[in-house]
């Protein structure tokens, strides 16, 4: 897999024995292609053969030191507003260096899935940005996301009743859920919604007189448009008496997410669990296991760490009967391109993903987010889909021409393999495709770019 984790499995010393009752290559593939992105024959061979329970405390630790936490662009800084006096022309250079930083932030994500070490820390801050969504298009700020983005990553498998504290104090969140203008005698009642609904407990576990009492503790929860950073504003802070799961008190912002988990644990951990299920596992959660996974998230005091840990254990994750996944944009780019070596980040590719393909990142297209699973299909999309395998089957082709030291290049790296490794690497649970010679041969070079065509054009490759 990485490197991080090759050194994690050499240091581990497992005896051949280990190996020999270890992962498969098929379980290998599908274990990294749920916990990152399609991976590379390097990354398989890496990890196969050892114990799951191995194989998974390697991922886990990998996503809780991810790589490349910083980055170095104008859209790490705040940009303080124009004042009232700006010329037009200000405001206009001011729009477009906002507009060139919000690209130059989707190139730099897109980059960091690309290159990581540590896939199962994007995918999680995939996750995360789709749980607490926040999108540009309303922030503003590109900073401000970025920051967000950077929280998401560091406390992929922290503790989540820390994170939606942490959240809830997110300037993005703030702005996007028009928490700015939640003032005493005036409350907005927008974050303390989606707090419930979203992020916690769910539909139908909470009323509109604990949305009420809960949006009166969130007044004052600011932000300082000048530093980016969060403010209270004490003097817009309603301080009375609140109402909230039976309980009264003179509850703040902090006292009401901590009486979210304290009340209601089992709605937080089911609804939780409900997610990971339908990104990690099928579209058909298992109620009973759906629970015993709540139980050890409750008993864990709401770290994540365990609650994934005992997820990726689960029978039902490894189990071929489950519906197939399919893969999000950002999945079937990110995961062909780290395949390949083609490493295309122009802004032409993010205006597909952002367009037919229906997944800008940082641009979630509504407080829900992506709603994923087979809602990536449409008529559209699909289109759009068989069109970016069209234009990588051309670029593979293109390397194949330009090959010049097959003996040194990526390309006779390839050529290695036979057809049946390449169609276990690419297809889930080794692919169905008929016809298809399933030798030990290598492909020869003239064969190579219509063998690979016809593998990432199978409708199944869409899937994981």
């Amino acid at each position: 897999m990485t490197y991080r984790l090759i050194t994690y499995l050499l240091l581990a010393g497992f005896s051949q024995s280990v190996f020999a009752v270890g992962l498969s290559f098929s379980e290998t593939q599908h274990l990294l292609t749920r916990t990152g992105f399609t991976p590379s024959f390097f990354e398989v061979t890496a990890i196969q053969g050892q114990k799951k329970t191995d194989a998974v405390q390697a991922i886990l630790d990998s996503a809780q030191h991810p790589d490349g936490l910083q980055a170095d662009g104008a859209f790490t800084e705040i940009t303080k507003p124009l004042g009232r006096s700006a010329t037009q022309s200000e405001r206009d250079m001011y729009r477009q260096m906002q507009r060139e930083s919000v690209l130059a932030m989707q190139q730099w994500w897109l980059g960091q899935m690309l290159t990581t070490q540590t896939p199962f820390a994007e995918q999680l801050t995939l996750f995360w940005h789709n749980h607490f969504v926040s999108s540009i298009q309303k922030v503003k700020y590109p900073a401000l996301m970025y920051q967000q983005n950077q929280l998401y990553r560091s406390q992929a498998l922290g503790n989540y009743r820390q994170l939606v504290h942490d959240m809830a104090k997110s300037p993005a969140m703030i702005l996007y859920l028009d928490n700015q203008t939640n003032k005493k005698g005036q409350p907005n009642e927008n974050f303390a919604r989606e707090l419930f609904e979203l992020f916690t407990l769910g539909e139908g576990h909470y009323t509109e007189s604990d949305v009420k009492a809960a949006a009166r503790a969130f007044t004052g929860w600011q932000l300082d448009r000048n530093s980016g950073a969060f403010s209270f504003n004490k003097r817009q802070h309603d301080s009375g008496l609140k109402t909230l799961f039976g309980q009264t008190g003179n509850f703040d912002g902090e006292a009401v997410i901590d009486l979210i988990f304290t009340e209601k644990p089992e709605q937080v951990a089911v609804h939780l669990v409900s997610k990971w299920w339908l990104y990690f596992i099928s579209t058909e959660p298992d109620v009973d296991e759906v629970n015993r996974l709540a139980q050890i998230f409750i008993n864990a005091d709401f770290e994540l760490r365990p609650l994934m840990e005992a997820l990726l254990l689960s029978p039902h994750f490894w189990s071929s009967n489950q519906p197939l996944l399919v893969k999000s944009p950002v999945d079937l780019v990110v995961g062909t391109q780290r395949i390949f070596g083609l490493n295309i980040t122009d802004k032409g590719l993010l205006r597909q993903m952002g367009g037919p393909l229906e997944q800008q990142l940082f641009s979630p297209p509504n407080v829900k987010g992506w709603p994923g699973g087979n809602a990536w299909i449409s008529s559209t999309t699909l289109l759009a889909r068989a069109q970016l395998m069209g234009q990588t089957t051309r670029a593979i082709a293109g390397m194949a021409g330009a090959s010049q030291q097959p003996m040194d290049s990526l390309y006779s790296s390839i050529l290695a393999h036979p057809l049946a490794e390449w169609r276990g690497l690419l297809l889930p649970h080794g692919g169905i495709v008929a016809e298809v010679d399933a030798g030990t041969q290598p492909f020869l070079a003239s064969d190579y770019p219509n063998a690979i065509s016809a593998l990432i054009e199978d409708p199944l490759y869409q899937l994981k």
